[in-house]
């Protein structure tokens, strides 16, 4: 609708534009009214526009003219906050992640061996998530219970993952989230309701003898669901179904992450020499002493270096270098080259 200039304010709106339930405040913007609801609205909500709203010619609406609208909840998500790998050390350390709509979460580690992170850099950044099966095995599955859950809302939580990095503090970690139709707060009929966490199946790793690659036959197992998985492609947009839990965005999320306080740059000249600065991520001050070693593709050690009180170190490489690892004391960082 086209407003005249004379509605201007909430008074010349009042009694004009109605809610069936609850009230709105609202904003007038040249020819366009928005309304906010003072509580958040569920299901359906009736607009009204009554007799004697004017537009810009001045004629009258005539006819009262009704809208119905309908709102749903916003579908069970999870996901990880900001971005980065690299957690600098502190006696707690924390994840931060989010979820909408859910009561818990599944959390699954995945370790990466450190004496294989060379490979797992062929063909991977560190963020990267190709070939895991070949550099890592899983750790352990558990279940997140949240104390506090507002619906309709993202809500913080953070994952405490002091335990496992002072377990096995050099390495990397991938750690998952995942839910299904237990965790779900999400509006369902009484038959479609899931209260019970089903038995997760066991982790799998490449080399146990139960481990199965999937079809690969047009997607089969996608359509028709797999193994005693009632999940079926056609429900995937449906939070009461199982479906959505195993084919939807963002129900499940994942995130490489590992420990350590170096923080490093890397410079090549033209001359073949390279130049690294090692930095404390903490305070930005420089590290001496820290040990740099130079790796080929086939994960050798093609030269050695120590930076200086500066936090400097310069070599030439024989060869051009495909990643380096930086030691200092027990702390270690890497940084791929190529």
């Amino acid at each position: 609708v086209e407003f005249s200039d004379a509605i201007s304010t909430w008074q010349d709106l009042k009694g004009l534009i109605q809610f069936n339930n609850g009230q709105f405040t609202s904003r007038v913007e040249k020819n366009r009214v928005y309304l906010y609801p003072d509580n958040p609205v569920k299901g359906e909500l009736w607009v009204s526009v009554e007799p004697g709203i004017q537009n810009a010619k001045g004629d009258a609406l005539k006819n009262r003219l009704s809208e119905k609208l309908v709102f749903t909840s916003q579908k069970p998500q999870v996901r990880f906050s900001g971005k980065g790998v690299i957690l600098p050390g502190n006696k707690r350390l924390t994840i931060p992640f989010e979820a909408i709509n859910v009561s818990s979460v599944q959390v699954t580690a995945f370790r990466i061996y450190a004496d294989n992170m060379g490979q797992f850099l062929q063909t991977n950044a560190l963020s990267g998530d190709q070939d895991l099966q070949r550099v890592g095995r899983h750790l352990w599955r558990k279940t997140v219970h949240f104390s506090a859950v507002r619906n309709d809302k993202w809500n913080p939580y953070a994952l405490d993952v002091s335990e496992l990095i002072k377990k096995y503090p050099h390495g990397m970690f991938r750690l998952s989230l995942s839910i299904h139709r237990a965790n779900s707060t999400y509006e369902c009929s009484a038959e479609e309701k899931q209260t019970t966490i089903p038995p997760e199946n066991p982790l799998q790793d490449a080399n146990d003898v139960t481990f199965q690659e999937v079809s690969s036959w047009d997607y089969v197992q996608d359509y028709f669901g797999v193994d005693n998985d009632s999940s079926t492609w056609p429900d995937r947009d449906n939070p009461c179904k199982d479906a959505y839990f195993r084919y939807a965005q963002g129900v499940q999320s994942s995130r490489n992450f590992m420990s350590s306080n170096i923080g490093l740059i890397a410079k090549s000249d033209a001359g073949g020499s390279m130049h690294v600065i090692a930095t404390d991520l903490r305070s930005s001050e420089p590290l001496a002493g820290v040990k740099i070693s130079f790796f080929n593709y086939q994960n050798q050690i093609t030269a050695n270096s120590v930076t200086d009180a500066r936090g400097f170190a310069q070599i030439h490489l024989p060869t051009p270098a495909f990643y380096l690892l930086a030691e200092n004391n027990k702390d270690i960082a890497y940084l791929k080259l190529n």
